[in-house]
């Protein structure tokens, strides 16, 4: 039996808005001029496979309310990072990485010089981090330990600067005293903990399939001793619970700050478009030929 047979996913129900951009198609389709225009796919292949997989509408997923120029450059990078992503996985090596864009100046330009270095030092971190698993794969590592895989993945997932051009798109940057805080660690990691789970979950009948072992269905099967079935009901157990956590820590963040109102606007308002990306990311699972999945029936009554 095929592994995309032996896996049936769950039929998630995040309390955040799957809502796309309304501009999404006119800048889904600059952002596929900018493409042709930059040469940025080697064969019309590959483009059209982006396109078939709707890559160049991703940003207006998980974005949706940022302003429409913000947008089509967001949808550029991340077409470059899908493009990384499939060549990691092939083991290929990319002649023009996302990380040596000009784009990331455009990005850059009207945000603080704080907010740059930690950017790039989250692009940095990300680098690393899949050029180490390029290097588990060449050697067929086993699955890694859970507490070495869930750091790891916030990190893979490319959540820790996405999560920074949570401020670009929304036109307002964090304070420096709350990114060095436990809030904000622990909002970032809860929010990249359910995104990264739900992109494990849809995305496990392929990888899986061709033997990928940093996914956190072959984590827990592995060492929970579980079949791959017991491991996707418990990773989406794992998602709802921290879902809560992260729900949880919102309501924390606003009772702390509401009588100061300088700051509570902008930290609620990047709070809230963490739960937009986790929202639109699942939209973007459920509809993007990406990710072919067999979806769980509904309950009875449900309507769904």
């Amino acid at each position: 039996m095929k592994i995309s047979d032996q896996i049936i996913l769950p039929r998630l129900a995040l309390p955040f808005p799957q809502q796309r951009h309304a501009g999404a198609e006119a800048v889904a389709a600059r952002a596929q001029a900018w493409a042709d225009r930059t040469r940025l796919y080697a064969v019309p292949e590959m483009a059209e496979r982006a396109y078939r997989q709707q890559c160049d509408l991703f940003a207006s997923w998980v974005y949706p309310l940022a302003a429409e120029d913000r947008l089509e450059t967001l949808s550029c990078l991340d077409l470059m990072m899908f493009l990384d992503d499939d060549h990691a996985d092939e083991g290929a090596v990319r002649r023009r990485p996302l990380t040596e864009s000009p784009l990331l100046e455009v990005v850059e330009e009207p945000m603080s010089s704080d907010w740059r270095a930690r950017f790039r030092s989250h692009l940095s971190d990300w680098e690393r981090a899949n050029a180490w698993a390029a290097r588990r794969r060449a050697r067929s590592a086993p699955p890694q330990h859970p507490e070495e895989y869930l750091p790891w993945r916030r990190v893979s997932s490319t959540l820790c600067w996405h999560f920074d051009l949570v401020e670009y798109a929304q036109e307002s940057e964090l304070p420096a005293e709350f990114v060095s805080g436990p809030r904000y660690r622990a909002l970032a990691d809860c929010a990249a903990d359910v995104i990264a789970w739900t992109n494990d979950l849809f995305s496990a009948p392929k990888e899986l399939a061709r033997g990928e072992r940093d996914n956190l269905v072959a984590v827990l099967a592995h060492h929970q001793s579980m079949d791959l079935q017991e491991a996707v009901a418990l990773t989406s157990e794992w998602i709802a619970d921290r879902t809560r956590q992260f729900l949880s820590a919102r309501d924390s963040l606003a009772e702390e700050i509401r009588t100061d109102p300088s700051t509570a606007e902008t930290l609620l308002e990047w709070t809230d478009g963490l739960g937009r990306w986790a929202g639109g990311n699942l939209g973007f699972c459920l509809t993007s030929a990406r990710y072919p999945h067999r979806l769980a029936a509904p309950e009875p009554g449900s309507g769904g």
